[in-house]
């Protein structure tokens, strides 16, 4: 459940979850910290309430890690296989923060925040024009 929802409400990168460490994770603020995003760059992002709800109650690992796996693909396998139990076909943990961003956007229809909350540096906005 917390890789799906760091997916789907937090929209982290399968490495972001990957990489994801208690220390990083702020539930009294209700905020992360991604460490080590795309570009080696740094943002906090907030959480949702029922992420906070499912990672208070996930067990925390000796290690200090959030998950057991450290690697993306090693994320996208344990995806392929919450999906198969799930009985749903396996998109990928990037469909889920394709998901995050939509939904964000539809909730405060400011693309500037949604392009921060998903750790973007650009901002560019694609027409798409149709010719004869």
């Amino acid at each position: 459940r917390v890789l799906v929802l760091l997916g789907a409400h937090a929209g982290l990168r399968a490495q972001e979850c990957a990489d994801l460490r208690w220390a990083d994770v702020y539930l009294a603020r209700r905020d992360l910290v991604v460490r080590h995003g795309k570009g080696g760059r740094q943002r906090v992002v907030a959480l949702s309430a029922s992420l906070r709800q499912a990672l208070q109650t996930l067990a925390r690992r000796e290690d200090g890690n959030v998950f057991a796996y450290r690697t993306a693909a090693s994320t996208w396998r344990h995806m392929q296989v919450l999906c198969t139990l799930a009985g749903v076909t396996a998109k990928g943990v990037h469909a889920l923060r394709y998901a995050a961003g939509t939904r964000l956007y539809a909730e405060t229809h400011d693309l500037e925040a949604t392009a921060r909350h998903l750790g973007h540096t650009k901002l560019v906005v694609r027409q798409r024009g149709f010719s004869k």
